[in-house]
């Protein structure tokens, strides 16, 4: 189904700047990434870091190369600082806070993220995108049952196999 995520980071004194995504490659855009250690090591440069650990900051490193690893039991968190000086409000030795809201509001421990939904309810879902061209494709689906789990993989890479388009 469809999700909703917001999560916004605190600074010591309350000023809120959202989370853009969890996990996932940083974007340049100035929008905040929080990496855990599910994520390994950092590999990045031009970006500005706070690792947070037990929800307080160990340490701040701006635009140059970082590649460390995530605090085992914390996160760092990464933006373009040239776009977004957010972290400017943040010192060694304090306090992050963050929260998140996911709706509809179930505990999620693992998720998949994909594009658009294909089909709701046995039906054609309204596409949240329009994904254009043939090519390679990947779906998961699952039995109004929910005794099933369906796994669609469709190569597409080779002009013999010209692949699926939406």
């Amino acid at each position: 189904d469809y999700f909703s995520f917001t999560s916004l980071v605190t600074s010591p004194q309350g000023y809120t700047c959202p989370v853009y995504q969890i996990n996932k490659v940083p974007v340049s855009t100035g929008a905040i990434t929080l990496l855990t250690s599910s994520w390994g090591k950092l590999n990045y440069k031009d970006y500005d870091a706070l690792f947070v650990e037990d929800d307080v900051v160990i340490k701040k490193s701006q635009s140059g190369e970082i590649k460390e690893e995530i605090p085992k039991d914390g996160y760092v968190l990464l933006t373009n600082g040239e776009i977004n000086g957010f972290f400017d409000n943040f010192e060694i030795g304090d306090k992050v806070e963050i929260e998140t809201t996911i709706t509809p509001d179930i505990s999620i421990k693992e998720a998949t993220g994909g594009n658009t939904l294909i089909l709701k309810d046995g039906k054609v879902a309204t596409f949240t995108s329009n994904i254009q061209g043939s090519s390679q494709r990947t779906a998961i689906g699952i039995t109004k049952d929910s005794r099933y789990l369906i796994l669609l993989v469709v190569d597409g890479r080779d002009k013999n196999i010209p692949g699926l388009n939406q």
